[in-house]
């Protein structure tokens, strides 16, 4: 498992328009799913400790060049 610097944090669950698309124990994630031109995929992440309690639903963040879209900083989405 990837070092977090919070020894409670275990992960975040990934959500893109609703659907759960992954889970990570680390604090990037590369979304790598192709989508149709024109869409542009928005995320909402759900934080985990290791007692499995969870933070609240981010808000949807959306990025609009190729570089963000495909790899963000959980962090900066959730604490935003």
């Amino acid at each position: 498992m990837p070092k977090s610097n919070c020894s409670s944090h275990l992960g975040f669950e990934i959500y893109e328009t609703n659907k759960l698309i992954a889970f990570t124990y680390g604090d990037t994630y590369t979304d790598e799913t192709i989508y149709n031109a024109g869409y542009t995929p928005k995320y909402k992440i759900v934080a985990y400790d290791r007692l499995l309690f969870n933070s609240k639903e981010s808000g949807y963040k959306s990025f609009t060049n190729s570089v963000s879209l495909k790899m963000f900083n959980l962090n900066h989405i959730l604490f935003e």
